[in-house]
């Protein structure tokens, strides 16, 4: 159903997919073609969005990530590669200057790298809701973050 969060453990968007394949192939007694656990994939997932901890110890959003609605078929390999949407890119890590301890704070930016995929914005009927600018979702999130 719509809505659904979870937690993967992985170093980032690709090794999230590969981690998915390996439960999905442990979880039943029989063997699962890998070709049919990346389309389960492919079909219950949109979106990876990677955490990271920083030299500056703050963990924080590192990146967007859309799972594309088809496997890839390469060299007879079969592949499911997550595609960046947004990724932020660290700029400095500076002192901060409101520390007397000599704290670094990591400093940077969002960059956009792709936009959503014609298919995603159809499967969740996007092109019917107001489109929202990066900044406008993260004072929504802000402000939700406030409130709980």
């Amino acid at each position: 159903h719509d809505g659904s969060m979870t937690t993967v453990h992985a170093n980032d968007a690709r090794s999230g997919v590969e981690r998915l394949v390996n439960l999905l192939s442990e979880g039943g007694e029989s063997a699962v073609d890998s070709s049919r656990v990346l389309s389960l994939i492919s079909s219950g997932v949109d979106l990876f969005v990677t955490i990271q901890r920083y030299e500056d110890g703050s963990r924080r959003c590192s990146g967007i990530y859309e799972i594309p609605n088809t496997v890839t078929v390469k060299d007879g390999r079969v592949s499911l590669e997550p595609v960046p949407l947004w990724e932020f890119v660290q700029d400095s890590a500076d002192l901060d200057e409101d520390s007397v301890d000599g704290i670094l704070k990591v400093k940077g930016h969002w960059e956009r790298k792709n936009e959503l995929s014609p298919s995603m914005i159809e499967k969740k009927r996007l092109k019917h809701r107001e489109s929202l600018s990066f900044e406008e979702i993260c004072k929504l999130a802000e402000q939700s973050s406030k409130k709980a």
